[in-house]
């Protein structure tokens, strides 16, 4: 819509960058960019792909899987008797429950730093004090304008560009930070954004690669059991997770079926 487009100018036009806004893969993701994203406006306008569309319901018909809805998995059982090591029972396990929710399985289990299980009254099997560590995400912050009549709404992340020529007759005033706060100085942007910051819903980190998991995404000191999730990355990418996490997830049912 033509006010999404003026924002972008506006954006470009403040921090002094390339315009990337009809080539994405050309953006150098520094500061503001143009990104690729997963809603098709082109062909199957306002449909979103994502795991479900692009993975999940094209197998739905296949025989060895099924699928449990509104079943909570409560820990991973370890046989501590019949080798070395602590082996999964069954069949080899993945663990793909989330960046929150897979290093809590594995402690349940039995398997993170020893003082943590202890005070949670779980017996340590394999003790790794990176389970549940390195947890890393991107924050959002912003500022709020009220719009100008007949303008849907906005959310923008510098004063310097509700300020461009490209947005003054779509913009009403401030609400978010108050009209009356000063942030024309970098210390007061800072403190503004201390108070309004929240989750961008990327997490990350819990079970990194090299600390919790090796090479091929098994759990270390223990037999058949992997993680397949965002979980595994060691260090944050530069913008939205999405690809990234189903790379990971294709690469790991590539060392599945090495197995």
């Amino acid at each position: 819509m033509p006010m999404e487009e003026n924002f972008i100018k506006a954006c470009y036009e403040a921090t002094g960058k390339e315009n990337t806004l009809k080539d994405a893969w050309s953006g150098d993701h520094y500061g503001f960019y143009s990104s690729l994203g997963a809603i098709d406006r082109t062909n199957d306008k306002g449909n979103r792909s994502y795991a479900a569309s692009g993975y999940l319901r094209p197998n739905l018909g296949r025989q060895n899987l099924k699928v449990l809805t509104e079943a909570l998995a409560t820990r991973v059982i370890l046989d501590t008797e019949h080798s070395q090591e602590p082996v999964a029972t069954g069949v080899e396990f993945m663990l793909s429950a989330g960046v929150i929710q897979t290093p809590q399985l594995l402690e349940l289990s039995g398997v993170g730093d020893p003082e943590v299980l202890k005070k949670a009254g779980v017996d340590c099997i394999a003790p790794n004090p990176a389970v549940g560590a390195n947890f890393q995400d991107h924050v959002l912050g912003g500022m709020i304008f009220e719009c100008a009549e007949g303008i849907r709404s906005l959310d923008s992340d510098a004063n310097q560009v509700s300020q461009s020529q490209h947005l003054k007759d779509q913009l009403g005033e401030r609400v978010q930070s108050r009209p009356d706060e000063d942030i024309s100085k970098s210390e007061a942007r800072e403190a503004v954004l201390r108070n309004y910051i929240t989750t961008q819903y990327h997490l990350i980190g819990t079970a990194a690669l090299g600390e919790v998991v090796g090479e091929k995404l098994r759990v270390k000191d223990v037999t058949h059991l992997r993680v397949i999730d965002a979980s595994v990355f060691p260090a944050h990418v530069s913008g939205n997770i999405m690809a990234s996490t189903y790379a990971v997830a294709e690469k790991g049912a590539d060392l599945i079926k090495e197995t």
